[in-house]
């Protein structure tokens, strides 16, 4: 669905460490629910974001903006050193880079269970297998004392609602 030869991106996540996590990663874990993401969510270590986005760019993917500062859905501490979004004109890829040698730090302090979910080039985690599978999700409680403003947190959670 996102015009990708599945061999070179897999070469891709697995040379760079890298992690699928977001909407993607639960339509993977159960594609019957009736929806196509059109956004991937590309969780890569520190220091590699040039070298995946020169890669991306060789797959007609074109970087669109830094939306570091702007997406409501990267509020995951300061575990996220950037997020460049890319674009084939179809389906969007943001490149989220950790800031540290592991591109799963951000994800297991998101706003919600749901995002807890990654698919690597070897298989598929979920932190939350029972409520994932149920189509449920918690509120992560570190939201709450983290001083992060509500209002992008609701947008958020509209989302994954939805």
């Amino acid at each position: 669905m996102f015009s990708l030869e599945v061999n070179t991106f897999l070469e891709i996540i697995f040379a760079h460490r890298a992690v699928i996590s977001g909407s993607l990663a639960l339509y993977l874990f159960d594609p019957s629910r009736g929806w196509l993401p059109n956004n991937m969510d590309l969780y890569i270590p520190q220091r590699r974001v040039f070298r995946v986005m020169k890669r991306l760019r060789g797959l007609g993917y074109i970087p669109v903006k830094d939306v570091t500062q702007r997406c409501c859905h990267y509020h995951a501490s300061n575990d996220i050193a950037s997020v460049i979004m890319l674009t084939n004109g179809d389906r969007t890829i943001d490149i989220v880079e950790s800031t540290t040698i592991s591109a799963l730090s951000p994800i297991f302090k998101f706003h919600l269970t749901a995002v807890m979910n990654y698919a690597t080039a070897e298989g598929f985690f979920s932190a939350y297998p029972v409520l994932t599978s149920h189509g449920h999700s918690l509120i992560n409680p570190m939201q709450f004392i983290s001083n992060l403003p509500m209002s992008p947190m609701a947008a958020c959670f509209k989302k994954y609602l939805q």
